[in-house]
């Protein structure tokens, strides 16, 4: 049984060393590039926290397409975007939020 307690806690140490996504949800008040190439945009939270955002190519924007963002830029309708801190913030997902 102790084993299986030092086996939760190894576990759950380890789990919290890894990096993984960080979420904000707010709204998009700037793109980069073109509807077809988004490179980057800017978000502001509820609270007026300010992200700025460059794009992963490889990242899953199946859900919202990249182009969509500037329905979302005209409309204020909030998204939720899932990002690593990679040297400056990069999204690697975005979702309606």
């Amino acid at each position: 049984m102790r084993s299986l307690g030092v086996v939760l806690v190894v576990a759950l140490a380890v789990t919290a060393c890894e990096g993984g996504a960080d979420e904000v949800r707010g709204v998009v008040v700037s793109i980069e590039g073109q509807l077809a190439r988004v490179t980057g945009f800017e978000l502001v939270t509820d609270d007026g926290a300010r992200f700025i955002f460059r794009v992963d190519p490889d990242g899953e924007f199946d859900g919202l397409p990249l182009s969509h963002l500037n329905e979302h830029r005209l409309s204020a309708e909030p998204i939720l975007v899932s990002y690593e801190d990679r040297g400056g913030l990069v999204a690697i997902a975005i979702e309606d939020g």
